[in-house]
């Protein structure tokens, strides 16, 4: 299967190497063409050979371009402030307080509506 590989690379690269001939450049101004035939007679030409080159052109160093630094942004002096949200900012630990009592106080589980009552008060009261 290698052996076959290389055969294949070396035909390629025999194909390559002989459509690599003169070429001609017809004509003038804007009317130019190129083309691997002789120009017509009384037209300007010029021709051009590819050279035999084997090895890949080089390209040039990479040039990175210096880091940014960005400065850090100074704190800007002021206090903070806790602005509350609530209208009555010491109603959801009451109402915390008044479920923990409710459920002390009653001998049985609650049921489901009743717990559910319970929540539905204390997230009115804490938002």
């Amino acid at each position: 299967m290698h052996a076959s590989v290389g055969w294949l690379a070396l035909g390629i690269w025999a194909c390559c190497t002989a459509l690599a001939g003169p070429v001609q450049r017809c004509g003038s101004g804007a009317a130019v063409r190129y083309q691997d035939t002789p120009c017509a007679a009384g037209e300007p030409a010029a021709q051009w050979t590819a050279p035999v080159t084997h090895a890949p052109a080089a390209r040039p160093p990479a040039v990175r371009p210096p880091p940014v630094r960005h400065k850090a942004p100074r704190p800007v002096p002021g206090r903070s402030v806790l602005i509350p949200l609530q209208a009555d900012p010491q109603a959801c630990s009451r109402a915390q307080r008044a479920r923990k009592n409710a459920l002390q106080r009653r001998s049985r589980r609650e049921s489901y509506v009743e717990q559910r009552q319970w929540d539905d008060r204390l997230r009115d009261a804490c938002r």
